[in-house]
C-alpha cells in the first residue's frame, strides 16, 4: 500500500512540474505576441487607416486632414494623399527620435501657432496636430538636405568651383525680349502660325500687336524674373533665341514674347549649373536613403484600401 501511494505521489509531482513548465512557456509566448501586437490595428481594424510610431489616424481624421491640407489635395486620390501623409508621419516620427521637437525655436513656433488659433473655430486639435507633424517633418527633411550639402562641400573640386564664382556670375539674370499683345487666343494662334511660317516679327508686330510697345518694335529691353509674372521668365529662358512663344494671358489679352537675345554663357556659369544638378541629385539620394531607413526602423501601418498598386 505504501509503495502504491509513493508511486502515486511521484507521478503527481511530475505532472505538476510538467503543467507548470507548460504554463510558463504559454505565458511567455502570449507576452511575446502581445508585445508585438498593435492593439489599435486589432480592435480598430475597421476604423484605423494609418499608424506611424505612436500616431494613429482614423478614417475620420484622414478625411479631415485631407481637407486641411489645402486645395491641391482635393485633386488627388486618397491613395496618393496617403503616400504623402505617410512620408510626413515618418519624417515627423524620425524628428521626434532625433529630439527636434525639443529645440527652442520649434517650441516657440508651436506657442505662436497656439496663440493664433486660440480664438478659431473648427477642428483645432487636428489643425494643431497637422501643424506639429508638418513642422517636424520639414525640419527633419531640412536636416537631411543640409547634411547632403555639407558632404558635397567637402569635395575639393566642388569647393574650388564655388570659390571661383566671379562678379559676372553674380549679375542678375536677364533676357532681351520683344512682345506682341493679341486680343484673344484665336489671334494669338494666328500670329504663332504665321511666325512658324516665316513671317518676320516686325511685320507681325505691325499687323497684330495692341501693346503699348508696338510703336517701338515691341521691344521690352533686358528684363529679369522680377519684371514678369511667376514662371514666365523660366519659360522664356528655355526658349531658343529668335523664337516666338505664348507667355501668359490677362485682362488685356494674350502676351507673346520673342526671345531676342540671351547673355553669353561663360564656362564658370556652366560649371555652376552643373554643380546645381549634382547638388539636386545628391539631395534626392540622401532623402531616399533616409526614408528607406525610416520605413525599415519605424513601425508603420497603412490600411490596404489606401495602398496604391
Amino acid at each position: 500500500m505504501e509503495q502504491r501511494m509513493e508511486g502515486f505521489v511521484q507521478v503527481s509531482r511530475a505532472a505538476v512540474w510538467a503543467t507548470a513548465i507548460l504554463f510558463v512557456l504559454a505565458t511567455g509566448f502570449l507576452m511575446l505576441v502581445m508585445l508585438n501586437l498593435d492593439l489599435d490595428e486589432v480592435f480598430g481594424a475597421g476604423n484605423l487607416v494609418m499608424k506611424v510610431g505612436g500616431t494613429a489616424v482614423t478614417r475620420a481624421d484622414f478625411a479631415e486632414l485631407k481637407l486641411l491640407s489645402g486645395p491641391k489635395t482635393e485633386k488627388i486620390s486618397d491613395g496618393a494623399f496617403a503616400e504623402e501623409l505617410l512620408e510626413t508621419l515618418l519624417l515627423a516620427e524620425a524628428g521626434r527620435r532625433l529630439r527636434l521637437d525639443r529645440q527652442t525655436d520649434f517650441v516657440s513656433r508651436v506657442q505662436a501657432f497656439d496663440r493664433a488659433i486660440a480664438a478659431a473655430s473648427g477642428p483645432i486639435d487636428l489643425s494643431r496636430s497637422l501643424f506639429l507633424l508638418e513642422e517636424l517633418a520639414r525640419r527633419t527633411r531640412l536636416g537631411v538636405l543640409e547634411a547632403a550639402d555639407a558632404e558635397l562641400l567637402t569635395d575639393a573640386e566642388t569647393v574650388g568651383q564655388t570659390a571661383s564664382e566671379t562678379a559676372e556670375e553674380a549679375r542678375p539674370a536677364r533676357l532681351h525680349l520683344r512682345t506682341i499683345l493679341t486680343p484673344d487666343e484665336a489671334a494669338a494662334d494666328a500670329v504663332l502660325n504665321a511666325a512658324a511660317g516665316g513671317v518676320p516679327f516686325a511685320e507681325l508686330n505691325t499687323s497684330w500687336s495692341r501693346s503699348p510697345y508696338a510703336g517701338t518694335g515691341g521691344d521690352l529691353g533686358w528684363v529679369g524674373p522680377e519684371d514678369l509674372p511667376p514662371g514666365i521668365y523660366e519659360r522664356c529662358e528655355s526658349t531658343p533665341v529668335g523664337s516666338l512663344t505664348r507667355a501668359f494671358s490677362d485682362g488685356n489679352g494674350v502676351h507673346l514674347f520673342l526671345v531676342e537675345a540671351k547673355p553669353a554663357a561663360s564656362p564658370a556659369r556652366e560649371d555652376r549649373r552643373r554643380l546645381g544638378r549634382i547638388r539636386a541629385e545628391r539631395r534626392q539620394r540622401a532623402l531616399d536613403r533616409f526614408m528607406e531607413n525610416a520605413r525599415a526602423n519605424i513601425p508603420w501601418f497603412v490600411h490596404p484600401s489606401l495602398r496604391r498598386p
